[in-house]
């Protein structure tokens, strides 16, 4: 320090000598008068100053810059939150952007005005409440009400902060009402939960729905006159009324080409009933009268009038099976059957047991590495073509009760044996090259056989049983016999 300043001392000794010996002389008639003159001297080399903020009243920090001596520097935007009911006016050096030089450590000073009030807002004091992150771990319920409606909905555990997507709605609307959201927003919202929440179902008046209806008409068919339509609820029944119709000339009512007059006829579409006219005089040809019998099903179907005489189409059952049960058949035969009509008949609907539908029986495997159980991995196999957990063997149907799988494997020492076997199944193994006739486990490119055991009363394979026990008791009686044959001849 002591050397910088001796340096400074001659430098100004030398600035001071140059200035006097540089003064020329007056001239005669010129002022006289004193000269100040200022000596600019540079800054030592490397000195620098710090440049600091004041709030001034306001709060907050404003990080201290460091400039060389000398430099411009300019004003920052400021970055002090006002002091109530103040905004930022400017530095008490200027405004933000203003370039001022620096000669030294300097401190700027921020300088406040008076906030315009905002039209509408409240003044007052503000709260701020401090959003403290959750501990790990922590969960909230949200469970359901149904406020008034029916049935139940679990509840779900959603963590702490997490958002959750409203449900479809699962209660059962009160009388007279239909779902019109939650409280919380409609199905598919996301809400977030910040704790148990209660999601309350919102009711409103259902909207009365109309039957549909279908309409009848009536045509004339050459007659004159109108008969008016008439409105029917769809799917119910109707009877043909009395004809209105004036019949054309030399002719008379016969039938509607639906039926005679009081037929009941099940109205499922719009449909137009059309006069059927005869000649005055003309007999009436006689009818019969086909009629259905459900036979322990449910349901209605309606009867059918045809010709005495005339050929009748049996037709589909229209009947509800029983429980358990199918349609068969007439009892006068399988529908399209032709039977001639002579008299009043009652055709009735016969019933055989339905099918039990298949079964999805599960085998529960596990693979096995070079001898070493991995307890982990649960092979399941499905009868369907379901989404299964790992992976999904193709199937391929023997007969009746009995199905393979085809195993692949990428290391040829891996196999698969089944662990779980469903009550009245047998597995069994067939293996290819290397391990042909190993029969307790499957290797790759072998085949994993599942088979139904027949069950009491369950004849599917019981005759290819007893014949394999007759052609062995043959076989056996055979050899018997020869070897007695034999012995005599010996």
């Amino acid at each position: 320090m002591k050397r910088k300043a001796k340096l400074f001392s001659a430098f100004l000794a030398v600035m001071l000598l140059s200035v006097a010996f540089s003064v020329p002389a007056l001239a005669a008639g010129e002022k006289t008068g004193t000269t100040t003159l200022t000596a600019i001297v540079p800054d030592p080399s490397g000195t620098t100053c710090t440049v600091t903020f004041d709030p001034n009243g306001g709060t907050g920090v404003m990080a201290s810059v460091t400039v060389n001596a000398g430099e411009e520097y300019t004003l920052p935007e400021n970055s002090f939150y006002a002091p109530a009911g103040k905004e930022f006016n400017s530095w008490d050096k200027g405004l933000p952007g203003v370039k001022i030089t620096i000669e030294g450590d300097t401190v700027i000073t921020a300088q406040w005005k008076d906030a315009p009030d905002v039209p509408g807002e409240k003044t007052g004091t503000t709260t701020l409440t401090a959003i403290v992150p959750y501990p790990e771990g922590t969960t909230f319920t949200v469970s359901f009400d149904p406020n008034g409606g029916t049935g139940t909905m679990a509840s779900v555990t959603v963590n702490a902060g997490e958002e959750y997507t409203l449900p479809a709605n699962g209660f059962n609307a009160p009388a007279g009402k239909e779902f019109n959201g939650w409280d919380k927003g409609l199905p598919g919202a996301k809400i977030t939960i910040e704790e148990d929440t209660v999601v309350t179902a919102q009711w409103k008046d259902a909207e009365e729905v109309q039957p549909k209806t279908c309409i009848v008409s009536f045509a004339s068919n050459g007659g004159t006159g109108t008969m008016s339509p008439v409105t029917v609820e769809k799917g119910s029944e109707y009877i043909l009324p009395a004809n209105s119709f004036n019949a054309p000339s030399g002719k008379e009512f016969d039938k509607w080409d639906k039926g005679t007059a009081g037929t009941k006829i099940t109205v499922n579409e719009d449909v137009t009933v059309t006069a059927q006219w005869k000649d005055e005089g003309e007999p009436t040809p006689e009818t019969c009268t086909v009629s259905f019998d459900a036979n322990g099903g449910t349901g209605t179907m309606a009867p059918a009038t045809v010709e005495k005489g005339a050929e009748y189409s049996l037709p589909n059952n229209g009947f509800t099976a029983p429980e358990n049960k199918e349609f068969d058949k007439w009892d006068l035969g399988t529908p399209g059957t032709k039977i001639i009509v002579n008299s009043d008949i009652v055709v009735k609907a016969q019933w055989k047991d339905k099918e039990p539908p298949e079964e999805e029986y599960i085998f529960t495997f596990t693979k096995l590495w070079q001898g070493d159980h991995e307890k982990s991995i649960d092979w399941v196999l499905y009868h369907s073509d379901g989404t299964v957990a790992h992976k999904k063997f193709n199937k391929t149907i023997i007969s009746k009760n009995e199905w393979y799988y085809e195993t692949t494997f990428t290391t040829d020492e891996d196999y698969y044996i089944i662990e779980v076997i469903p009550a009245g199944y047998q597995v069994r193994y067939e293996n290819v090259g290397a391990h042909a006739g190993i029969t307790d486990r499957c290797y790759n490119g072998g085949k994993i056989i599942n088979y139904k055991v027949p069950k009491t009363g369950d004849t599917a394979n019981l005759r290819l049983w007893i014949s394999m026990v007759l052609i062995g008791i043959s076989i056996v009686c055979c050899a018997t016999v020869f070897s007695r044959k034999k012995k005599r001849q010996d």
